[in-house]
């Protein structure tokens, strides 16, 4: 089941996605209890409750909450696939029709492991250790951005680029989480192009003179001015997914493959994670954490590339989804 929140006629909605199209559950629910459709469409099965309004309350409300989505879907998905398609007008869209926004558009948490594929550590000097647990950056939640949402090239920034990673929604929180439990509290899948500046990313700043940690903490203030980690398009419940270890990724850039490899090459998953987060603080639901670059691939782009008007890149993660944006520079998009 894929889960979405968009900008439907002006206003946010959570919605169901399936074969290139968005469902408006909100509305189907709403017209099945008080319009002159109201027997036409429970006729076809549409159920009684109304579905959660948001992600959040979907995150909320657990595993009734996710019962309610299943038999929301069940009943379009049947519906389609039977033919009876005018039963849903102006309640099913085309994707290309919504302003998509991160599934969980208010995360209260956004972490991002680094350095977390074993191929950085055999281009390190020898004898660098990789690391027994996962590290993280704290990622400003404000930067999240949806399907389709340009990608912008801060003014001050050279070396700037991204790549495609695997991210999860945390559905239930709690503290002190074993490992072998921590699948449990995963709410879904979901596609993330992370796009930033190391350090190094700035060409107004001199590395000989400046301390990395602090040319980190500059580059880090820059990112924030943009909405520059797109992820979606839709998160994808684990029933879906299977096994997030066992998924082939693609980057793309202008639809062609740049870069491929599976999402089993990473040192740390999701639940070690999620295990070792918990040893330290409440993790809260709707937490997004993302497992980082899997691949030494990375699009990038020095301060005096042109930047083609339309240029995208796009992840696309096997049973999870595809993700794209295009890139623009500051001031231009």
């Amino acid at each position: 089941m894929k889960l979405a929140t968009v900008i439907l006629k002006g206003q946010e909605q959570f919605v169901i996605c399936f074969d290139g199209l968005v469902v408006d559950v909100a509305r189907l629910w709403r017209e099945s209890h008080a319009t002159e459709r109201a027997t036409e469409l429970r006729s076809i099965g549409v159920p009684r409750e109304p579905p959660p309004d948001s992600m959040w309350a979907y995150l909320q409300g657990g595993q009734a909450a996710y019962d309610t989505m299943r038999r929301y879907h069940d009943v379009v998905t049947g519906v389609w696939q039977r033919g009876q398609r005018t039963a849903l007008s102006g309640i099913v869209f085309k994707e290309v029709d919504v302003e998509w926004l991160c599934p969980h558009p208010r995360p209260p948490m956004l972490f991002h492991i680094g350095e977390n594929y074993p191929r950085y550590y055999r281009e390190q000097p020898l004898g660098t250790a990789i690391p027994a647990v996962p590290a993280y950056d704290v990622v400003p939640t404000h930067i999240t951005a949806g399907h389709r949402t340009p990608l912008v090239i801060p003014d001050e920034a050279d070396g700037y680029g991204g790549h495609g990673e695997i991210g999860c929604l945390i559905g239930r929180g709690g503290r002190d989480i074993a490992i072998d439990e921590a699948r449990d509290h995963i709410a879904g899948f979901l596609c993330v192009l992370d796009f930033h500046s190391g350090a190094e990313g700035f060409t107004d700043l001199d590395p000989t003179s400046l301390p990395r940690a602090q040319a980190l903490t500059y580059a880090q203030l820059i990112r924030m001015r943009t909405a520059s980690q797109p992820m979606g398009p839709y998160l994808t419940t684990i029933d879906e997914v299977g096994d997030p270890y066992d998924c082939m990724i693609h980057m793309k850039v202008n639809d062609e493959i740049v870069a491929r490899y599976w999402s089993n090459v990473i040192i740390h998953g999701f639940e070690r994670t999620i295990s070792h987060l918990s040893q330290f603080m409440t993790v809260l639901p709707g937490t997004i954490i993302q497992l980082g670059m899997m691949s030494s691939y990375s699009i990038s782009f020095s301060k005096d590339d042109v930047v083609p008007a339309d240029l995208v890149f796009s992840v696309d993660i096997e049973r999870v989804g595809h993700l794209k944006a295009t890139i623009v520079r500051e001031g231009t998009g």
